[in-house]
């Protein structure tokens, strides 16, 4: 326990040193740090300590005779879910117009708290004795501080979950949808906010099923149809909890064309019908840089229209059916995603971790 609490403590140190040359940098551009505490703006998930707890916490460390309203800097933080077992804290540092910033990482949203209430009140008084806040001894984490900082005024602090819009393109496979092998490319645009409201295009090109030369008069004689997909895939999803996984509702909108084709074919009369599917969806995230992703999704549909496609007078019942979907269909897509705009490094699909 003693060795788990010195490291902690090491870390904080490491975490103060950090702020402390932010203020630093803040003094060098004309600035200086008034006595008093400073104002206090915490943004983080609902379910890690709240904006008041860390208000506490700061007076707690300082004590009553800092208890004098600041006029001077302004401390802020954000923190955002960045994987299952890993939290980033943004912090900016502003005195008198001008702004420091830094980065933070640790595995629990609570000692990312502890830490920035510990840099406020160490800022705020050096002598207030902040390394010894009880809070900092709760956890073993590693809080990782990045080695570059950033100028610059953050957007103002929002409430509310991280919003982000991404962008990309996606390739998809399928079983029962086409004769196989199917295959399809598009587009999809997301945003999310809590959930995931998504919106693909896909385009399923011609793919050909063949009658069998049992039904032939002529086993010389070729008979087939040739079917592409034209479709939208507007959707929902959801994380499950703190993992990479989630869960979606949607459905393909669009139309299925059919033609026939075949030494047997006379003319290549073509018809087409409204594709109409819902569907359920798993799917994984996987982040692979700080605004691209990897989506993979498996989505499993009911087709509402099914058509069929005819061929007539064809075989020794003059008609034959060429192709009709199946009433079960699987569609496995990997989607590559763009984060073009976001309030926050996190996305949906990210659970948080609670206090």
């Amino acid at each position: 326990m003693w060795a788990e609490s010195r490291r902690v403590r090491h870390s904080a140190l490491g975490l103060i040193a950090g702020a402390a040359h932010l203020l630093w940098r803040a003094i060098a551009h004309g600035a200086s740090p008034p006595p008093g505490v400073p104002t206090i703006e915490w943004e983080a998930p609902s379910d890690c300590p709240d904006a008041a707890w860390v208000q506490a916490e700061v007076m707690s460390m300082l004590g009553a005779s800092s208890h004098a309203e600041s006029t001077g800097f302004i401390a802020r933080a954000k923190v955002v879910a960045t994987a299952p077992a890993s939290f980033t804290m943004r912090v900016w540092i502003e005195a008198r117009g001008t702004s420091e910033s830094k980065t933070l990482q640790a595995e629990t949203c609570a000692t990312l708290a502890d830490a920035f209430a510990v840099v406020v009140a160490f800022m705020a008084d050096p002598g207030a004795g902040a390394l010894e806040a009880p809070g900092m001894e709760r956890s073993s984490a590693e809080l990782r501080a990045d080695s570059s900082d950033d100028r610059g005024r953050p957007p103002s602090p929002s409430s509310g979950s991280p919003f982000s819009v991404g962008i990309g393109p996606l390739a998809a496979l399928s079983a029962g949808l086409l004769p196989s092998p199917a295959y399809a490319v598009g587009a999809a645009v997301a945003v999310e906010e809590a959930a995931r409201w998504e919106l693909a295009a896909t385009y399923w090109p011609e793919q050909s099923s063949w009658v069998p030369s049992s039904v032939s008069l002529d086993a010389t004689r070729t008979y087939g149809a040739s079917v592409h997909v034209v479709s939208i895939r507007p959707s929902v999803c959801f994380p499950l909890g703190r993992s990479a996984l989630g869960l979606c509702a949607g459905a393909e909108v669009g139309a299925m064309v059919g033609s026939g084709t075949g030494t047997g074919v006379a003319s290549a009369d073509s018809g087409w019908s409204w594709w109409f599917a819902p569907s359920g969806a798993l799917f994984a995230h996987v982040p692979i840089g700080q605004r691209l992703d990897m989506r993979l999704r498996l989505d499993l549909g009911i087709p509402v229209f099914r058509p069929s496609f005819v061929l007539q007078h064809v075989g020794a019942s003059d008609s034959v059916q060429a192709y009709r979907p199946a009433p079960v269909f699987a569609v496995l897509s990997f989607e590559p995603e763009l984060h073009f705009f976001s309030t926050g490094s996190g996305v949906a699909g990210h659970g948080h971790e609670s206090k």
